[in-house]
């Protein structure tokens, strides 16, 4: 247990509508009309206020949105988009403070030591990001997020000095940060219904009943602090991981079609790991059944070595792509993630030499990065590429939007 110094603050900064938000500035007309991103997922992963007023919810199928709201606008998600957002928040929080985390890529927490600053480095980030922010300041990280959900859009809220007794007593306990859908249910049936009730447990009963990941919470929601602030050192996000999926919006068994899709994940996740100059060395990927029921196939593998080199990992995906392939299941979507990512500074290099070679290997890549020559992918890419391309081009033309346009300026980072 860990008691904060009187001096010492926690900031939390968190996106408003951060998916939306990022692509209103490239389509600014869309303002104050309803907006939803996550066409090429099949569902939404993010809606504008106006789109929330009508009753659009996070996870709604597409599909039914565009049967049921004629007049909102849906879009595909553009990550390196928001990726390059999330860094200029990380860039102006780290001009204020020596310790500064990336939980996610629209979330930031950042120590600082003067409570007076908030309001100008809120100031200095909607400016600068030409979006909306909301900020929370408190004496742990799980506070810090109730304050910057208090007054959202845009809000700044200090819970400093502050009695949060009444607060807590209108924090579901289901919406605190750490507390999961299975343990708020368990909480729930012992007449635990908001935060504050949970601060008046002992503590006894939290440890024995949820164990030390749940009394961390249970202390920080009384102020005393468990989980500090981590330096993302750079990573994206604050991320240990990478993840690229899709939905196909109908079900195949191809199975060449199912191997290109993967190909094309591996891809585009290894482009964006030499992006920020980051490797991994442990993979997953899934393919997702068209049954309500075990949808998802999955298998992790260990690479050996690390890499941002798509041929590596698209090689030993062919070889287990039969662990969990069956041709009696159709399939509607495929993903992969990319876990233990490093960045490549601080891989050293093995008794064998193996890294050292893999990293001549993987020269050619810096060559084609830099030209930016988006035209040379694997062969087993191909057929997912071409079916993307398609797709894409119907959806623009239906839209009418062009696509790819370039990212926006957003101001140089002294």
């Amino acid at each position: 247990m860990r008691n904060n110094p009187v001096d010492k603050y926690i900031l939390h900064v968190d996106g408003d509508n951060f998916f939306v938000s990022c692509e209103l500035q490239r389509f600014p007309h869309l303002k104050g009309t309803p907006v939803v991103v996550g066409e090429e997922r099949g569902i939404a992963s993010a809606m504008s206020p106006e789109a929330k007023k009508m009753g659009i919810t996070r996870g709604m199928p597409i599909f039914q949105i565009r049967a049921k709201y004629k007049n909102v606008t849906v879009l595909p998600a553009h990550f390196e988009l928001y990726e390059q957002y999330n860094q200029k928040m990380y860039d102006i929080l780290c001009r204020y403070s020596n310790t500064v985390e990336r939980y996610s890529i629209d979330e930031c927490f950042a120590v600082i030591y003067d409570k007076n600053i908030l309001s100008r480095i809120k100031k200095e980030a909607e400016e600068a990001l030409g979006i909306t922010l909301s900020f929370g300041l408190a004496t742990t990280k799980t506070l810090a997020k109730i304050a910057s959900k208090k007054e959202k859009p845009s809000g700044c809220v200090s819970f400093i000095n502050t009695d949060v007794t009444e607060i807590l007593k209108q924090t579901p306990i289901g919406s605190v940060w750490g507390i999961g859908r299975a343990i708020s249910a368990e909480l729930t049936g012992y007449n635990i219904h908001t935060a504050y009730d949970f601060t008046q447990a002992g503590r006894q009963f939290v440890e024995k009943n949820f164990g030390s990941n749940t009394l961390e919470t249970w202390y920080e929601l009384q102020g005393i602090e468990q989980k500090p602030v981590e330096s993302s050192y750079g990573l994206p996000g604050g991320q240990k991981s990478f993840q690229s999926t899709r939905s196909f919006g109908y079900s195949t068994k191809e199975r060449t079609f199912l191997l290109s899709e993967l190909c094309t994940h591996t891809e585009i996740l290894c482009k964006r790991l030499r992006m920020a100059d980051l490797q991994t060395n442990h993979f997953s990927f899934f393919l997702k059944k068209n049954t309500d029921h075990n949808r998802y196939l999955s298998i992790e593998l260990d690479i050996g070595f690390y890499t941002n080199n798509p041929s590596h990992i698209y090689g030993m995906i062919l070889e287990s792509f039969k662990e969990i392939y069956s041709s009696i299941y159709a399939y509607k979507g495929t993903g992969v993630s990319m876990h233990r990512v490093r960045p490549t500074e601080t891989i050293q290099a093995d008794l064998f030499g193996v890294q050292n070679t893999v990293q001549a290997q993987n020269a050619f890549l810096d060559v084609l990065d830099e030209l930016q020559d988006d035209s040379v992918h694997l062969l087993a890419s191909l057929e997912s590429r071409r079916v993307r391309k398609e797709k894409e081009d119907i959806r623009n033309k239906r839209n009418r939007f062009i696509y790819g346009l370039p990212l926006p300026y957003m101001g140089e980072v002294s």
